[in-house]
Formats: C-alpha cells, structure tokens, sequence
C-alpha cells in the first residue's frame, strides 16, 4: 500500500510545508489561527487514508498500544474529565469542552502514529530541511510586524472589529510568543538531524538566539522564564548524555507540588508589602492563586468539575491593589496555573493522574536512541508545561493545537 499512496502524498506534504512557514506569521495575526491549521492537517490525513482504502485497518483498535504507560494514563486522565462533568457546576458547557479536548488529543494521536503511511520519506526529508529557515521567515515577519507599528494585525482587527478596535500593544503577542518558543525546538532538531558540517553547533546557537532575542521582544516573562528553563533542559540531556533525564520529571512533579502548597499557605498581601515593585500581573496571579486554593479546598478530592474554573462562586468579585490595577477579577477565567486549575477542577485524584500522564511522556521521549531527540523533545516538554504553569487555561483549544503542532513538526524531523 505504501506505493499506492505515492502519488497521494504530495499536497499533504505540501500543505504541512505551507504551514511550516506561515504558522508563526499566522500566530502573529491571530493566535488562535493554529487550532484550524491543526485540525486541516487532521481532515487531510484522514481523506488520505481513505482514499487509499487504509482507513478503516488505521482505525482498527488492535494498532494502538494499550500496554504504553503513557496511553494508559491520558485514557485514565480524560476518563476521569469526562466523569467530573457529571458535578460540573455548567455540566453542558464542560461536555462541549470536553468533546473539543478529546478531538484535539486524537489528533495528534493519529497524526504522530500515521504521518509514515500519509508522507513519503523524500517529503519527510525536505520538511526536515525547510523548518529553520521557516523558523527564521517567521522571525523577520514579526520583527517587520513590531517596527511597523503592529501594521498587519491592526489591520485585521480593524476589518472583524470595526474602526472603534482599540489600539494594538506587545502585550496581544502573548500567544504568539508562546508558540514562537514552541516551534524553535522543532527548527533546532532539524538542524542538528540535517547539518553534520563544522557549523551545526553553531547554527544551533544562532537559532536558540534568535528565538530568545525575539521572545524578550515580545515582553512575555512566562515564555521568557519558560525559554530558559527548556535552555537549560536542552543542555543538561546533552551534557549529561541523558543518563540523569529522569531528574527532569521527577523536577515537573515536585514544582507542581509545590505550587499547590504555596497556593496553600501563602498571604498575597504580606508578599506585595514586602515587594512593592512586583508587576501588576505578578501581584495579581498570587490573589488569584490564593482564590483558587482556597476554593479547591472545598472539594479537595473530586473538584469543581472539567472548566468549572469559569464558574467558580465569587471568581467574579473585583480586587483592587493601589498603584497597581483597580477592579480585576479575582478569578477573571481561570488560575493562571495549569497544576492548580487541575486541582480546582478534577481534584487531588485529577492532580495525580495529570502528574503521572506528564511522568509518562518524558518516559517515553527518554526511550529514545537519539541523544539530540530526547534534548530538543524533553526542552520542547518543559516549555509547554512551565507556560502552563504561568499563563494559559490548560483546556484553551487553541493552546493544545499549539502544542500538538509543535510535537507534530518535532516528529517529522524524528522520521528522517
């Protein structure tokens, strides 16, 4: 069958090649373009199939590895979501989310496990070579973008709002700069995979640069502080030749912990006397860090149920700190961490089928033979997970598209 699918293949590959150059300017107009783009590849990869006459033995469940930990925990995981709908306090509007999670998960679940039967390995190659050059094209699109003025993207917020659309700032590239982060690992694998010249090291660095100096553009600290720490992943699993990796989760698992007790026991108040010069958004995730604490405490076990965040009683109450915000929402969607709004949602048995679902898929990035794999996939990990610590809600579906086209793009240069 793989030669019958030949003639097939090509606008697949030549779409997720379209994508691989425009994602970030995409992003850049509007960050929630990656979710459409994602779920096109997915409608692309299944017309393929079919045409081929493999979908239906694709979706035969005797090819799927029950026995992978990983597997195991994501289906325990998103069984025990969808049974918190049933105490969700908007029950409807968890089981819409929770529909859209689970179409989103079985994405890149297909996409990883059938990209070899819907792109031809000539395809695969030439994707291989092209992502950092498209990771630099997306570099300059921004850059052209910030020193116009945010030109493009206030024209477009012009055309669907109106001429009352209030000023573009840095501050509406926050998606952006979490993706850009996002797709670098993907564009410095690639690098790695394709140059043996005396140069790759080089143009790694370059590369890692780049993306660094273009996040501290965009004046996002969680996708700064979240760059770092990936940084320092990328060079400890090289450093260490990945005999240590496992000190790598067993880090995730004990910083989630212990943001859930600091969440606990911390006083928002005593904290921002004793640091007056905290940003704004700093001073305003600890109140409502504090909230969402003291509100999973209430039901510590099961929570409030699967987006339950958005309803939570009193989230809505105004919070005013002088010199800094007047009239913020305590809780305005959700806590602005994704440990402790699994917390507050799916309870201390969500917390830890969560944390061992993570556990699991840095296992199973560290089964790997390539040393410069498990670097750039453990560091593409770390990104995603400490931004979620930092800034989005968890169930975004544009937030999860971001992630599964990361680890879709890492993949491709895997298969080289």
């Amino acid at each position: 069958m793989q030669t019958s699918l030949a003639g097939k293949k090509d606008y697949v590959a030549k779409t997720i090649i379209f994508f691989a150059y425009t994602l970030i300017p995409f992003s850049v107009v509007s960050g929630f373009a990656v979710t459409p783009i994602q779920q096109l590849l997915l409608l692309l990869a299944v017309f393929t199939l079919h045409k081929a006459g493999q979908l239906k033995p694709v979706l035969s469940p005797h090819n799927y590895k029950y026995g992978n930990n990983l597997f195991t925990f994501a289906a325990v995981f998103f069984a025990w979501c969808f049974l918190s709908i049933f105490w969700s306090i908007k029950p409807m509007d968890s089981f819409r989310y929770f529909i859209a999670i689970k179409f989103v998960v079985f994405s890149i679940l297909f996409l990883l496990a059938y990209k070899d039967k819907i792109i031809s390995t000539e395809s695969l190659q030439k994707i291989s070579r092209i992502l950092p050059l498209a990771f630099c094209i997306g570099a300059a699109f921004f850059m052209a973008e910030v020193y116009s003025g945010f030109t493009l993207k206030q024209l477009t917020r012009n055309i669907f709002s109106g001429g009352d659309a209030p000023p573009i700032t840095i501050n509406d590239f926050n998606k952006t700069a979490c993706f850009f982060s996002l797709f670098m690992w993907a564009a410095v694998f690639s690098v790695a995979t394709n140059d043996n010249g005396k140069t790759k090291w080089l143009k790694i660095v370059a590369l890692i640069s780049l993306g660094f100096i273009v996040i501290t553009r965009l004046e996002n600290s969680s996708s700064v502080l979240a760059m770092l720490a990936a940084i320092a992943t990328f060079v400890f699993v090289l450093v260490t030749k990945s005999r240590a990796n496992i000190l790598i989760p067993l880090s995730i698992v004990i910083i989630s912990v212990a943001t859930l007790l600091m969440s606990i026991y911390m006083d928002p108040a005593k904290i921002i006397a004793k640091y007056p010069d905290i940003p704004p958004s700093a001073a305003h995730r600890l109140y409502i860090w504090d909230f969402a604490a003291e509100k999973a405490m209430d039901k510590p076990l099961l929570g409030w149920g699967l987006r339950g965040s958005r309803s939570i009683p009193g989230g809505k109450e105004p919070i005013s700190i002088s010199n800094m915000f007047d009239n913020r929402e305590i809780l305005p969607s959700h806590p602005h961490n994704s440990t402790l709004q699994i917390w507050l949602e799916l309870g201390l048995v969500g917390v830890v089928l969560y944390l061992a679902m993570i556990f699991s898929a840095f296992v199973q990035i560290n089964r790997s033979e390539s040393l410069i794999f498990k670097a750039a996939a453990n560091a593409l990990l770390v990104n995603y997970i400490i931004i979620g610590m930092l800034s989005f809600d968890i169930w975004r579906i544009w937030w999860l598209s971001a992630g599964v086209l990361a680890f879709f793009y890492l993949s491709l240069v895997r298969t080289r």
